[in-house]
């Protein structure tokens, strides 16, 4: 359960601009759009202490992704807003999933803040991201500590490294120690989920 209110409209809206701003991209997929949604949260609730969208993300099995998307999808789509369209990859076996945007985003709704780090966000996966190759992270580990499926608190935000933007390198944790003590973190922030439920 998360610490904040889900707003659906909002992460409606994010999904729509990601959408609309990187469908030109040859490695935008409906995976990337779920992992670009969870960098702009959680870096938010990083630098700001509250996450964009309010939404809860578990992780999956290729990225972190809100646990509402797929019924926030398909109303989208039955609404006309957007599409899923499938194109097959260059092997002839896999296919690519590209969310494709049918309307403009409201982005009244955002502060200038907000959509600032939403455009960090976007400049730091199309500097970073290549076809057929997975990039480095923005922000690093909060998702890699959840088991699949289960829900990634905010407060692991905090933990982990940060990639520079336009870095191509690897941002990991650089030390044993770290990962011991970023699990630890990542009890604690389940025991005050609990708490506060």
């Amino acid at each position: 359960m998360s610490l904040f209110p889900a707003d659906d409209g909002r992460l409606r809206e994010l999904i729509l601009h990601f959408s609309h701003r990187c469908g030109d991209w040859e490695t935008f997929t409906a995976a990337l759009l779920e992992r670009m949604l969870f960098q702009a949260d959680f870096l938010h609730f990083r630098m700001h202490g509250f996450p964009i969208t309010g939404q809860a993300y578990r992780r999956g099995i290729h990225s972190p992704a809100p646990r509402t998307m797929a019924r926030i999808v398909r109303g989208m789509i039955q609404a006309g807003d957007l599409e899923i369209a499938e194109e097959p990859r260059e092997d002839n076996l896999h296919v690519r999933s590209i969310p494709r945007a049918f309307r403009d985003p409201d982005l009244r709704i955002f502060d200038g803040q907000e959509i600032a780090l939403v455009e960090m966000v976007i400049r730091f996966y199309r500097g970073n991201w290549r076809e057929g190759s997975e990039g480095p992270d923005l922000l690093t580990l909060p998702w890699e500590l959840a088991a699949p499926r289960e829900e990634i608190p905010y407060p692991l935000a905090l933990l982990g490294t940060l990639a520079g933007p336009g870095s191509r390198r690897e941002a990991q944790v650089s030390h044993p120690l770290e990962l011991e003590q970023a699990q630890g973190m990542r009890k604690l922030a389940h025991h005050s989920l609990i708490l506060a439920s």
